[in-house]
């Protein structure tokens, strides 16, 4: 897998990505539940989460775990969805 470093295309944004990783690992642990997403992401519901999915519409891998209900996704990839989804500003070149 790679790392944080190679995922993160500006450097600038490096230590806010690593930050949010660290803090959603801190909170959540390795995996979060559908709730969690939802929270994280702005959905209305954990219901909404899983539709949106069904629909191919979420850019996020969801996974059963065996004797568990629900879908899960991995804290790392909704930590790496939410960096990509947040750009930094772009800077005007000087006239």
């Amino acid at each position: 897998m790679r790392t944080l470093a190679d995922r993160t295309s500006d450097a600038g944004a490096l230590p806010a990505a690593m930050a949010r990783e660290d803090a959603l690992l801190r909170q959540y642990g390795e995996l979060v539940s559908l709730k969690e997403i939802a929270f994280q992401l702005k959905f209305p519901t954990s219901e909404a989460v899983r539709k949106s999915h069904e629909r191919g519409h979420l850019a996020l891998e969801l996974i059963r775990l065996p004797k568990r209900r629900g879908l899960f996704a991995y804290t790392r990839a909704l930590a790496e969805l939410m960096n990509q989804s947040v750009s930094p500003p772009k800077r005007r070149k000087a006239s």
